[in-house]
């Protein structure tokens, strides 16, 4: 079963760039299910870049999704829905 709207959500991060395709993807996926998140640029944020970073061991590949404390890289819109039910109360 997939994240359902009316539980209540995770925070979510997403790090990602406009002109990525994927990134757009991942956000338009959070924004038809209503899933509130947090919208990271990297290209207008050197320090968001330094951060993500840190969070992955020094990848700065995007989208990158920080759910809670679990954090995906290049996820699938699968991946990124497992993540979801699974951080979701």
């Amino acid at each position: 079963m997939g994240w359902a709207p009316g539980r209540s959500s995770p925070a979510v991060d997403l790090y990602a760039t406009r002109w990525c395709g994927h990134s757009q993807q991942v956000r338009r996926y959070l924004e038809r299910n209503g899933i509130p998140y947090r919208y990271i640029d990297l290209e207008a944020s050197p320090e968001a870049v330094r951060r993500l970073r840190w969070l992955t061991g020094g990848s700065a590949s995007h989208p990158t999704v920080v759910i809670g404390d679990q954090v995906i890289v290049e996820p699938s819109l699968g991946e990124l829905e497992s993540a979801l039910s699974a951080q979701a109360v």
